[in-house]
Formats: C-alpha cells, sequence, structure tokens
C-alpha cells in the first residue's frame, strides 16, 4: 500500500479507550487508512511524531471570520490561517458580519469568499430573515442554523416583542434549523453610558466589573428563561416540532444552572458551550489596560470560573468554542464602554487549553470531548470528524510540550493583534507542529506550507446559484 503521508513515532489519541497510545498513522487520499499498522509501506509524506501527540484537529462552532465589508478586521484567508496556525481544522462562522447573512444572496456570497479562501473546513451559520420563504432557501443552501442575538436583531427586528419572537422561533423550529443563541435584553448606549460611570467613578469597580454588572448574569439568565418559556409553549401547541437550543458563551453559574433546570423538562434538546476566557480569565485579574477582555458575555468573578470548569468536567457544559471576535486596535483601544467586544484567540488556541487543562491535571480525554467528539457529534459529522480511525478523513495535529513562552501577537496569522492572553502574562507550554486538513498538509514544523481549497462544510439540498 502507498501513503501520501506517514506519521510515526507519535502518541495518537484513541477514541475507543479514550488514552495515547503509541503508533503511526496512514493517510490517503484524505482519509486515514491505516493506524498502528506494522506494514511497509511506500510514502509521499514521513513525518517523525516522536515526543509528541497526534490529535483530532479541534472543532470549534463559534468563530467570527469577518470578511465582505468588515475585511479590514478579518478575511476569510486571515481567519482560517489563524484557525490552523492554532489547530483548529473545522469551524463554524457566525452571520454578524457587514452586511449579515440574513439572506440567500448574502449567504451565496459569502460562502463562496470562503470556497476560494479558506485554510480549513468551514460551515455557517445565519441570522434570522425578514423574509420567511428566505428561511427554507438558506437551509437547503446549506446554513447549519440561525443564530439569534436577543439584544439586538441583524435586521432591526425587535426581540423584546413577545409576539414576534415567538414567530421567529416557531418559524425556525418547524424548518427543522437549531437555533444558536446569545442571550441579552436590549440597551440602551446613553443609559450603559451614565451606569457605567457610576460604577466605577462613584462605586470604585474596575471597568470589566461594571461591565458584567451591566450585563449581568441574571440579564443573561432571564433572556435564556424567556427563551425557553416561549419554545415550551410552542412545542406544547405543535407536538411535531422538537426545537434544538444551543446556548452561546455561557459565563455564569447563575445561566448554566438554568440551562440544566429546564433540560430535564424541555421538550426538545439544548446543548451549550463555553470559552477559554470564561474558564480560565476572572474580571479580577490584572491587564494592562481592561479594554482588551471587553467581552460578552462579560468576563465575570472567579466563582463563575470555577463552576463553569466543574460542569464542563460532569458534562453539564456541552463542548468549548473559541468566540474568536477580531477588531483593529485604533477601534478596540479606546474608551471602556465605547469599544466593541471579543478579541481573537484562534492563532493560540490549542495550546491555550492544552497548557490550561493539563497544568490542572485534568486528562486530556476531557479536552478532546470537549473540542473534537461533542462539536463533532452536534455538526452530524462524528463518524468522519474529531476522532483518529481507520476511515475518517485525515483532519489531525501535532502538538508538542515545549519550554514556557508567552504567546505574542506578532506572531498571530489573525489581523487583530488585541489579546487578553498576552496582557495577562500567560504562558503556554504547547505548540502546533503539524496541521493536516482533509489530508493536505497545511503546517509543517511550525510553518505554514498549504494552500486555501474549496473546504466548504455544508448540509447542501440544492445547487447554489
Amino acid at each position: 500500500m502507498s501513503l501520501d503521508i506517514n506519521i510515526k513515532n507519535g502518541s495518537y489519541y484513541d477514541p475507543a479507550d479514550h488514552v495515547l497510545k503509541k503508533g503511526t498513522i496512514g493517510i490517503r487520499h484524505g482519509q486515514i487508512v491505516s493506524v498502528n499498522e506494522k506494514k511497509n509501506v511506500d510514502t509521499e509524506i514521513t513525518i517523525d511524531a516522536s515526543d509528541a501527540l497526534i490529535l483530532p484537529g479541534f472543532i470549534d462552532v463559534h468563530a467570527h471570520l469577518r470578511d465582505l465589508d468588515l475585511s479590514y478586521k478579518e478575511t476569510f484567508a486571515s481567519g482560517t490561517r489563524a484557525a490552523i496556525h492554532g489547530g483548529v481544522t473545522t469551524l463554524l462562522c457566525m452571520p454578524n458580519t457587514k452586511p449579515a447573512v440574513t439572506r440567500p444572496s448574502i449567504f451565496i456570497d459569502y460562502i463562496n469568499r470562503a470556497r476560494s479562501a479558506a485554510y480549513c473546513n468551514v460551515g455557517f451559520l445565519c441570522g434570522y430573515p425578514v423574509e420567511q420563504a428566505d428561511l427554507k432557501l438558506l437551509k437547503d443552501y446549506g446554513a447549519f442554523g440561525i443564530k439569534l442575538y436577543l439584544e439586538r436583531s441583524l435586521e432591526g427586528l425587535d426581540w423584546s416583542d413577545d409576539r414576534l419572537l415567538e414567530e421567529a422561533l416557531q418559524n425556525i423550529f418547524e424548518i427543522g434549523f437549531p437555533l444558536h443563541v446569545h442571550p441579552g435584553i436590549p440597551h440602551s448606549r446613553e443609559e450603559d453610558s451614565l451606569k457605567f460611570l457610576e460604577l466605577v467613578q462613584k462605586q470604585g469597580f474596575t471597568p470589566l466589573q461594571a461591565f458584567s454588572l451591566l450585563y449581568s448574569d441574571t440579564m443573561e439568565t432571564a433572556s435564556l428563561e424567556r427563551l425557553f418559556q416561549l419554545t415550551s409553549k410552542i412545542a406544547t401547541a405543535n407536538p411535531s416540532i422538537k426545537p434544538r437550543i444551543h446556548a452561546c458563551h455561557v459565563s455564569s453559574a447563575l445561566a448554566i444552572d438554568k440551562l440544566l433546570s429546564w433540560k430535564e423538562r424541555f421538550p426538545g434538546t439544548i446543548t451549550s458551550e463555553v470559552t477559554p476566557h470564561h474558564l480560565f480569565l476572572t474580571n479580577e485579574m490584572q491587564f494592562d489596560n481592561d479594554v482588551v477582555a471587553k467581552v460578552q458575555q462579560p468576563l465575570r468573578p472567579a466563582s463563575d470560573a470555577t463552576y463553569l470548569l466543574q460542569k464542563f468536567l460532569d458534562g453539564s457544559i456541552d463542548m468549548i468554542v473559541s468566540d474568536h471576535a477580531p477588531h483593529t486596535a485604533e477601534e478596540k483601544m479606546v474608551p471602556f464602554i465605547e469599544a466593541p467586544s471579543g478579541f481573537p484567540v484562534l492563532d493560540i488556541y490549542v495550546p491555550l487549553l492544552l497548557t490550561c487543562f493539563l497544568q490542572r491535571q485534568i486528562p486530556i480525554s476531557e479536552v478532546i470531548r470537549g473540542c473534537c467528539e461533542a462539536p463533532a457529534a452536534y455538526l452530524g459529522v462524528a463518524s468522519k470528524k474529531g476522532l483518529i480511525k481507520k476511515g475518517a478523513d485525515a483532519d489531525l495535529i501535532i502538538v508538542r510540550q515545549v519550554n514556557p513562552y508567552t504567546p505574542l501577537t506578532d506572531n498571530y496569522q489573525s489581523q487583530s493583534r488585541i489579546s487578553p492572553y498576552e496582557s495577562a502574562g500567560l504562558t503556554l507550554e504547547w505548540e502546533v507542529t503539524h496541521v493536516i486538513v482533509n489530508g493536505e498538509l497545511q503546517i509543517e514544523d511550525g510553518v505554514m506550507v498549504g494552500q486555501p481549497n474549496n473546504r466548504l462544510l455544508l448540509n447542501r439540498r440544492i445547487p447554489l446559484k
């Protein structure tokens, strides 16, 4: 048998026993064709993975890649290079770009841009469209679901109106779309500014703590409660509807407890995600400038981070996501309340997670569960991605433990260079040395060697126009 790539002498993650095993991985025509087989083979490329780990490529179901009119922040090329750099081989792209991805014509333009520029596998969520007929088209063209931002609609709809939100939810669930929800309550910028100044100047809170009070855990929880109540009402009236709700970036103990209180009695499926920053950063930490750590949902106190980690480890939270959200320095480095929320993280994603989990003596199986297996199952690709076995897609990464180093944004592939991890002085102990996507070598010995390709991840029912 001849191979395109043969990885030898490494320790690979065995999905059956959930442990690392010494062995070889053979790749041909984009697939894993042998695992630890003792055969003489002809190989085009041989990779020596001595003293390294061979892991499934990580899957991230929540990343903002911008592009379109926001290409000055990030493009499909720069964002997916960042993903590859950080060990992510498959991701799901969010729709809140400009224009928002809410209409079939914009969706087609958007994915065609990704088709020619993406270095990793890319799937897509859409925003809720104004025209109901567009909802089915978006699904038929291959979108994975709908993303709702409850504090602001991408099309200017008033989600504070229960009747309007209930109608939208029914339409989404009747189509069979999963719903990704960003919890929130509409805010007034002027009122926020006044409250923020009161909290910081008169009550002595830091900017991060004040922002956490403005976008509080009670607001996050109340928003989820309202959504679940409306959904349950819809499902009770329409027993054939089996709603699927995915709670984005859960940030607080109060919110995850609310999710868990609904799970057993919910007439459908509830899943949830947590980010590295809500697990490992807090609003009590010191940053060079608090604005670099501004994000929504906000960073919470350490007690919330500890609780979220516990709930991830006991399986209450399904998966980990990056919430990669790039902005320019000019946009970000302004007075705190005026700055956009979010920051890039894809460039250091796998090293960050391996460092933070393994330093805490948490088994690597937990990282693989939350970053590979659960996301693959959620996307319906569990037989092909997120695991190392014969017949699976050859989406693989090789990582090595190294001397501690500070992750410098100057080395990022992302166009965004603002990071709370660098600002907080975090050090990492792992690096990604090789990345293979669909059998194609993208990073070799830490150097980008691959090219963009047609790596769209679509559940398409009809041809694109």
